[in-house]
C-alpha cells in the first residue's frame, strides 16, 4: 500500500507553497521547526523531489488535497 500525505504535510505543503519560511511554518502550525524540516524531507522523499521549491510546484500543478483548488480562488486556507 501506498503511503498518501497527511493532513500536517498538507498544511505544511501548502504553506511551503505561499513562500513561507520553515521558522514561519513551525509558528503558524505550533510545531517545532525541526518537525517542519522531517514532514519536509519526508514529503520529498514521498513524492520523489529534492527541494522546497519542486514541492510548491508539485503542490500548484496537484492540488493533491480535494478542494485546494476551489480554495485558492475563494483566499485558501487560513493561516
Amino acid at each position: 500500500m501506498e503511503r498518501q500525505l497527511t493532513p500536517r504535510e498538507y498544511e505544511v505543503l501548502t504553506l511551503v507553497a505561499r513562500g513561507h519560511t520553515n521558522r514561519e511554518i513551525a509558528r503558524t502550525l505550533q510545531l517545532a521547526e525541526s518537525t517542519v524540516k522531517v514532514h519536509m524531507r519526508n514529503m520529498c522523499r514521498l513524492i520523489g523531489l529534492r527541494n522546497r521549491v519542486e514541492l510548491a510546484i508539485w503542490r500548484e500543478r496537484n492540488s493533491p488535497m480535494p478542494g485546494l483548488a476551489a480554495s485558492r480562488s475563494s483566499g485558501g486556507i487560513a493561516g
